[in-house]
């Protein structure tokens, strides 16, 4: 029996997969409502039966052996004392505090600002590769009206960056992320209620969290930091999911993206604006294995049994590693692997070091979901020198198909039994997700054919593939740090805390990510819809692709500009000598370390001024170990080996193919010693050329060829002067945008396009930023007020009609119980109306109704929309201090409602002399009342009493008599399940098919002084959108 996550292929089968799995006894472990990923424990034989429904995309273990999140940044520094305006130096000092990191000019300068140099391809005193420079750049916007959430180790709220220069005030959000979404992200978690997170988020300041926050706080002030960074009057939000001893709660990635979308789902409009706020993710971590305990040193060629590579296999010719594939018998390069250094490894294949990537389908599921819900996801490439692939780049039957000869599903087998995905990429990740590479602030000038003649340059560290989409600085970039915590120096600037703020320069991935993430916040400030569809097109056309350096690390020779390679050879009495170029270095003339190595498709040029003293063959087999006085070469007894090339006239022209990998040598076709055919030049048989033909293009082959992307971060002001662009709206079958959106429309059962506009054929995500009515398209969304007191809310462009549902607040039970006191209160009344006529741009009033405080009597305030007399939900009435029919308190009332349709609230239990409380009323439903709660019985030793009563139409029930149980709320999102009353318990919610035992909305307060629910207002506009029965939650 072990912990797995289930992840189903379609959020609409989880009710009846819950249904049976619960029918089939499967213990479940945590249940995420917005996910499409369950936790159950199970055997292995049950696995193998669940892998068989079609209804199930994967099964992983939950908390899978060696898996590890962290940070992607690397502290590099070196010092350096030379100050100026932008710096591409490490923090040695205070007095840098000044200094701006290099990426703001780097992405936001000119050609000539970034300082190349005056000569292509070479390196002189105007070339900027360290030091600073004083300089201007323009930003375009500030991020303003923008959200931007950091997913990292914690980020202290009280460091000065965080400030607006235009309020004053902190930009940072203290934001309770549980107590704002428990009820939607973790309501039915798991049958025992033991896997809630908690119910309040809480942060810490920069002297509580010290070096625990110094990621995520550097991270931050890069995306959105006042001096350091580039969204400067953004909203900042935090979420740790790096540090679980810090002082900041921490939330698993399991959770966090379920809050981040509940949090963008259910977000206000902005009545400056008229729109929600756009909100982007920074992932500045990623999940890997970390077998550093096995391999301290990193894996060497020795530890690898063998490797699957572009959908070949290569081994060691020695361990069937799989127990099914794999050989004892050497077939060229495909066996000898045993033989190779782990360099040769790593420049073939990418495979190194220790850490190795984590991907799982039920995070990419998540991330996927997210994306598709509108939200913008940046992420580190990561640090490990190593190629990663995405799953959408799976060849199909579609016309998406892979430009990396599906690196994703490389393999890894090593001699601890491990085998590894290790090219995949990590979590988090999901088509649609923005992967960022980092730079290294030395500028290219060591091209031997330069194109172009100088360039931006990814530095060594960085992981890279087709899933790179842009570059952007990520090498001693300076911006915030935590106080007591090595490397960090005391920021000086006006304004700023002693002990409180510093700030230091790092390097790493973790350090270019959130470069993008803040120049897309700059880009989405302001506009009516911004989405990962929308970040994709914005890079894609603005990035300058004339400036990155391609050529990996000044490599010369493009992989798949195949080469034409001069090989000269000749031969003495004792010797074969070799002189020429192939794909590793220029050779002299020598006679030792013959070895030619060349990729397939390249073309061997051999010139032999001695052809006809020597018949020169290139052959499949070696002579090497040959023993006797006249070996005749073309004997298969003597000399077994296959011919691929023989010389004429003096040369041999030989391009292998796709095919031809592998191990070959260049030897003489005379027979060999002692009389070499009577031929001069007689040489000893051992003597032979050895020509390594690697598999076609290594793993870091140009970018420009299907490897990463080309594109330079450029930062450039691309809003139209007035309206909404079409070409914001992304192309049918572009691969970024909801997931698997489309042409790839196989991967999620019933995703469809979402809407098809005009002859362009563009797709609309499921739920973004966007509320105008553009090109025929009709606007829908929806508003939830949930907190006491009065709102505005302004009309969206394109709405004249709206629907709404209100709640009034629960009324107040008696002080307590066992008493003639111990009477309970009424519920909430639910009141709903369609076709409300509304005027785009309009504000209107919003009413939410405080539920009575406990204890007091009071009755709960009433809900409504404009005004009490066009939709309402009257607040439930307080305990009625009449005698009740055993001498105590009658219960309550429940309020009653005004609309097109609804229900009353439950009446409070009523408590007798002596006897348990009264439980709460039940709010009123869509079409019939709450449940009653349960009266105390007994006069003077209490016995028992009676359950809450069900509501009906959808309504919440009653709650037990006794403990202070309230009666249960009623849900928004329309008719659903009637609530249960309470038996020991308070009641069920009404119309929430997750039966969640809670007052909210509108329950009534119980006998013991405990507080029902509060009321809320729904507002919703759209096609085909109305209450009771069509207003779903949108998806």
């Amino acid at each position: 029996m072990a912990e797995y996550l289930v992840t189903v292929k379609d959020a609409a089968c989880l009710d009846q997969f819950y249904a049976d799995m619960q029918f089939r006894g499967y213990p479940r472990t945590i249940r995420k409502p917005l996910s499409r990923s369950t936790g159950y424990e199970l055997t292995d034989e049950q696995v193998k039966v669940l892998k068989r429904d079609s209804r199930v995309l994967e099964i992983e273990l939950r908390h899978p052996p060696g898996v590890v999140n962290k940070p992607l940044g690397s502290v590099n520094y070196e010092p350096y004392s030379i100050l100026g305006d932008f710096s591409k130096l490490s923090t040695t000092s205070s007095n840098q505090s000044d200094e701006r990191q290099w990426g703001h000019i780097h992405h936001a300068g000119s050609t000539t600002q970034r300082r190349y140099g005056d000569t292509p391809g070479t390196v002189n005193s105007t070339s900027w590769n360290t030091g600073t420079v004083n300089d201007r750049v323009d930003i375009f916007n500030n991020g303003k009206h923008v959200d931007v959430v950091i997913f990292d180790q914690p980020v202290s709220y009280d460091h000065a960056d965080w400030i607006s220069d235009e309020t004053g005030l902190t930009r940072f959000v203290q934001y309770d992320w549980f107590a704002m979404h428990n009820s939607e992200v973790i309501g039915g978690l798991d049958d025992d209620g033991l896997a809630s997170p908690g119910s309040n988020y809480t942060y810490g300041t920069a002297q509580q969290h010290g070096s625990t926050a110094y990621h995520g706080t550097h991270v931050c002030g890069t995306v959105a930091g006042r001096h350091f960074g580039w969204a400067k009057e953004a909203n900042i939000y935090s979420i740790n999911v790096l540090s679980p001893s810090a002082v900041q709660t921490y939330l698993t990635t399991e959770l966090a993206f379920d809050y981040v979308r509940a949090f963008h789902r259910n977000k206000p409009i902005n009545p400056m604006t008229g729109f929600k706020n756009p909100t982007i993710i920074n992932c500045s971590y990623g999940s890997g294995y970390d077998l550093e305990e096995t391999y301290p040193n990193g894996i060497q060629a020795s530890d690898i049994y063998g490797i699957y590579y572009k959908g070949r296999l290569y081994d060691d010719g020695v361990t069937p590693y799989d127990g099914q594939t794999g050989t004892t018998t050497p077939v060229g390069m495909r066996g000898v692997m045993s033989n190779w250094s782990i360099g040769e490894i790593t420049r073939l294949f990418g495979a190194r070091g220790f850490e190795f990537p984590y991907y799982s389908a039920s995070n990419g599921a998540d991330v996927e979901d997210a994306i598709a819900d509108g939200i913008v996801i940046v992420k580190a490439a990561g640090n490990d020198d190593s190629p990663r692939s995405g799953d959408h780049h799976k060849k199909t039957s579609s016309t998406l198909v892979s430009n990396d000869s599906n690196m994703r599903d490389n393999l890894l087998w090593l001699d601890n039994g491990w085998t590894l995905y290790y090219t995949r990429e990590a979590n988090p990740y999901a088509p649609g997700i923005i992967t960022v590479g980092a730079l290294t602030p030395a500028v290219n000038y060591n091209s031997g054919n330069p194109d172009p003649p100088y360039g931006s340059i990814p530095v060594s560290f960085s992981n890279r593939g087709i899933d790179t989409h842009v570059w952007a600085a990520g090498v001693y970039i300076a911006s915030v740090y935590p106080p007591n915590t090595s490397g960090g120096y005391q920021d000086t600037k006006p304004g700023y805390t002693p002990g409180i703020d510093y700030f230091r320069a790092i390097s790493g991935t973790s350090m270019a990510s959130p470069q993008v993430a803040g120049v897309l916040a700059c880009y989405a400030s302001g506009r009516e819809r911004f989405n990962s569809a929308d970040a994709h097109r914005y890079l894609q056309k603005t990035s300058n692709t004339t400036e990155m350096f391609t050529d990996n690390w000044a490599k010369n020779y493009p992989a798949t500009v195949r080469k034409s390679l001069p090989i000269d050879v000749q031969a003495n009495g004792t010797d074969i000598i070799v002189s020429g170029q192939d794909r590793a270095r220029d050779m002299v003339a020598q006679t030792t370390d013959n070895t030619i190595r060349i990729e397939c498709l390249d073309t061997l040029n051999f010139t032999f001024p001695q052809a006809t003293d020597h018949m020169w063959r290139i052959v499949k087999g070696s002579s090497t170990g040959l023993v006797g006085s006249n070996i005749i070469i073309d004997d298969p007894a003597q000399y077994q080996h296959q011919v691929v090339a023989v010389e004429a006239g003096g040369l041999i022209n030989w391009t292998p193919g796709i095919d031809d990998v592998g191990f070959y040598w260049l030897v003489c076709g005379c027979s060999l010693l002692p009389n070499h055919d009577n031929r001069p030049n007689a040489h000893t048989n051992n003597h032979e050329i050895l020509i390594i033909v690697d598999p076609p293009g290594c793993w870091d082959d140009t970018m420009s060829a299907g490897g990463s992307s080309k594109r330079l971060l450029q930062v450039s002001n691309t809003r139209p002067a007035t309206g909404l662009m079409s070409e914001w709206c992304h192309e049918k079958g572009n691969r970024w945008g909801l997931g698997h959106a489309g042409l790839e429309l196989d991967h999620r059962g019933n995703r469809k396009n979402r809407a098809i506009l005009g002859s362009g054929e563009k797709l609309w995500p499921r739920q973004n930023t966007l509320n105008n009515s553009i090109n025929g398209y009709l606007p829908a969304g929806d508003s939830v007020f949930t907190t006491a007191g009065t709102h505005s809310w302004t009309c969206p462009t394109g709405v004249t009609s709206v629907c709404v549902v209100a709640v009034g607040g629960g009324g107040a039970g008696g002080p307590d119980g066992h008493s003639n006191t111990g009477g309970a209160a009424g519920g909430g009344g639910l009141g709903w109306k369609n076709n409300i006529s509304v005027t785009p741009g309009q504000s209107y009033t919003v009413v939410v109704g405080a539920a009575g405080v406990g204890g007091t009597r009071d009755d709960g305030d009433d809900s409504y929309f404009i005004n009490n007399s066009t939709v309402a939900g009257l607040g439930g009435k307080g305990t009625d201090m009449t005698s009740g029919s055993g001498q105590g308190e009658y219960g309550g009332y429940g309020g009653s409602y005004i609309g097109d349709g609804g229900g009353n609230g439950g009446r409070g239990g009523e408590a007798n002399v002596g006897a348990y409380e009264g439980g709460g009323g039940g709010a009123g439903g869509y079409s019939g009342n709450g449940g009653n709660g349960g009266g105390g019985t007994g006069y003077q030793t209490p016995t028992e009493g009676n359950p809450g009563q069900d509501g009906s139409g959808g309504a919440g029930g009653g709650g037990q008599y006794g403990g202070g149980f309230v009666g249960g709320g009623t849900d928004l999102y329309g008719i659903g399940p009637n609530g249960t009353g309470g038996n020991l318990t308070s009641g069920v919610r009404g119309s929430d098919i997750s039966r969640t035992v809670n007052p909210f909305p509108g329950g009534g307060g119980s006998g013991a002084g405990a507080t029902g629910g509060s009321g809320a207002v729904r507002i919703i506009w759209g096609p085909n959108k109305s209450f009771p029965s069509n207003a779903v939650i949108d998806v």
